[in-house]
Order: structure tokens, then sequence, then C-alpha cells
């Protein structure tokens, strides 16, 4: 019985000090909310893992991404409240790799690859090429890229290989 007291006691003595913590770094945590939310919807930087994009954008880069550039999106969801623009032709845009790859026939995948035939792009699709165009796997090979795949426009190398930032 009196352990069992004790262990109640211990119980009550954590939950007064996690509280305590929680009120005295109650600003501290709403600056990391904000932060979360102001990259989650606004602003982001992301690395280049491949180079599909050289010589523009090297292997390693981090790029500052603007995320309102085409959509403004409630924090912490995918939901839009506005569409601001759409990307245009030249356009360096972040996006989530499309999983389902069945956007192109099979057949047309070779003929576009090689340049030997015009395709139509549906709405709300977007083709996207690297600017490494002999060695990159962009929409010639797995197909158009869904606009809710989008996530921003690259502005700017934030850091780059060679240690200077450069304008996009």
């Amino acid at each position: 019985m009196v352990y069992i007291m004790y262990y109640t006691i211990n119980i009550i003595e954590v939950h007064m000090n996690v509280k305590s913590f929680l009120n005295r770094h109650k600003s501290t945590a709403l600056m990391i909310i904000a932060l979360l939310a102001f990259r989650w919807s606004f602003a982001d930087h992301y690395r280049v893992p491949t180079g599909s994009m050289l010589p523009t954008i090297q292997i390693g880069d981090d790029i500052f991404t603007n995320k309102m550039a085409y959509d403004f999106r409630i924090p912490f969801t995918e939901w839009k409240l506005a569409r601001t623009s759409d990307p245009q032709r030249g356009d360096i845009v972040v996006f989530n790799y499309p999983v389902d790859e069945t956007y192109l026939p099979p057949e047309l995948k070779n003929r576009i690859y090689e340049h030997q035939m015009k395709v139509v792009i549906p709405p709300d699709m977007y083709f996207v090429m690297g600017d490494n165009r002999a060695n990159s796997l962009d929409s010639r090979y797995w197909g158009f890229v869904p606009r809710k795949n989008i996530k921003g426009k690259a502005q700017k190398v934030l850091w780059n290989v060679s240690l200077k930032g450069t304008d996009l």
C-alpha cells in the first residue's frame, strides 16, 4: 500500500514538472509552431538529390523555394486556399516525384524521349524536363507531374557545392 501511494505521488510530481516546464517555455513553443507553419506554407529549402538540373543546379545544392508562388495552403495540410499562379515555361519547380508512373502510355515514352512526337498535356498536369537533357529522368521518361505534386518555385541556391549563392 505504501508503494502504491509513493508511485502516485511521483506521477503527480512529474505532471507538475511538465506543466511548469510548458508554462515557462510557452513563448518558445509558439515560436517553433510559427516557424514550422511558415516553412509548411510560405517558404522552405530543399536539397537537390540528382544531377538532372546540371549545370544550373549542382547535386547537393540547397535551394530556397517559394511555396506561395503557385498556391496558398493552410499550414500543416494539403488544403489550398487560393491558386496564386501557374508554373510557366522556364520555371524551376520543386515537386514530389509522381509515384504512379502511368500518366504516359508505355509506347509513347520512347518516342517522346527521342523527340519524335508531340503530346497534348492534360489539364492540371505538367511536362517537366531537367537541364541535363542527355542524363535526366524527367517527364520524357516517367510522364506528367500532377499540379498537386508541385510544392513551389525554386528562387535561389542557398548553399552551393562551390560555397557561393547564385540566383536562378
